[in-house]
């Protein structure tokens, strides 16, 4: 956003970094900030973010960092009123490596929004990395310490999946439009897997 400042994003959208730096230790999600009670998901430690000033027109919060419970920033933004397409802000924190330390249910939802058209998504915790390809295969890579259980969520209800390493079809379930698959998966290996 400060390398557009000026050079017409202000037509798009009325977004600015203010140069000032927020630290969150909670975040939340926009579609549940007035029902009770709200979901809250902790961070491994606090996390510095910039802090975006942000019109209420022309935006909306999907994702936003807590500090004790008063004070709200945005981490993801949607852009409204658009024709064409979507336009999504993603605040990036202060140290790139905080990414890392992001609850895994905040990781799922950034997955689920900026890849809307990608037919599969992790619902994992970070260093879980998703190679989409254009014929219904993907790896996933875990780059954890530790193994790591998850779920592979294929936008298909009914779906199936295959591990193309082992030849086995793993076992699912369908929640709405989408088919779960959960796995374990082994510190820092990488499966192939096939869908239909």
């Amino acid at each position: 956003m400060k390398a557009l400042h000026g050079k017409g994003i202000e037509k798009i959208v009325e977004v600015e970094d203010t140069g000032r730096k927020a630290l969150v230790n909670e975040f939340t999600f926009r579609r549940v900030m007035d029902e009770e009670p709200a979901n809250v998901y902790y961070p491994d430690s606090g996390i510095l973010i910039p802090e975006l000033a942000y019109g209420l027109v022309d935006s909306e919060e999907i994702i936003q960092g807590l500090y004790k419970e008063t004070s709200r920033y945005p981490l993801l933004l949607q852009v409204r009123g658009l024709t064409k397409g979507k336009f999504l802000i993603l605040t990036i924190p202060e140290s790139f490596d905080d990414l890392y330390h992001l609850p895994p249910e905040v990781l799922s939802q950034i997955r689920r929004d900026l890849m809307q058209d990608i037919p599969v998504y992790l619902d994992s915790p970070a260093k879980i990395c998703l190679f989409a390809y254009d014929n219904n295969t993907f790896i996933a890579k875990s780059y954890q310490p530790f193994p790591a259980r998850y779920n592979i969520v294929i936008k298909k209800a009914g779906a199936k999946l295959f591990d193309l390493q082992s030849g086995h079809e793993l076992r699912g379930y369908v929640n709405g439009e989408t088919t779960v698959f959960e796995v374990l998966h082994q510190p820092r290996t990488y499966h192939v897997y096939r869908f239909e």
